[in-house]
């Protein structure tokens, strides 16, 4: 399976997991089950980055997302943060750069209009301070 299918089912899951608030490995056993393909190594770093560090993203995503609250943001667009800050933040092997390609076009595919602008600009924000 493509990296990129990967981190779009990891979103989709994460998605899920948010709407139910449920980040629980017996949750995660749940959506891996129904993987066709199988879970990867990158899936389950992913879902155990997101589900270890979700306070810190989310504390990220509030923090770099001027004017605008968790509480407020579409599900679709807080899945793809905390995928991307996720990947940022704890998967070291994945550049920085690739984290925020990979989400804008996360964005344009199953969100608004206007959200890849929108997670350009946290992720870029969030990607500055990184460097500093």
């Amino acid at each position: 399976m493509a990296r990129t299918e990967e981190r779009e089912n990891l979103m989709k899951m994460i998605y899920q997991m948010g709407i139910q608030n449920d980040f629980s490995p017996e949750e995660y056993e749940r959506f891996a089950e129904i993987q066709t393909k199988g879970v990867t190594a990158y899936f389950a770093a992913g879902y155990l980055a997101v589900s270890s560090h979700l306070k810190e993203i989310d504390a990220a995503i509030d923090r770099y997302s001027v004017n605008w609250k968790i509480s407020r943001l579409p599900g679709v667009d807080l899945a793809i943060l905390r995928l991307a800050l996720a990947e940022m933040y704890y998967l070291d092997d994945i550049p920085v750069s690739v984290s925020i390609n990979e989400a804008v076009e996360l964005a344009k595919k199953y969100s608004t209009e206007k959200s890849s602008r929108f997670v350009n600009g946290v992720l870029g924000s969030a990607a500055r301070s990184l460097k500093k």
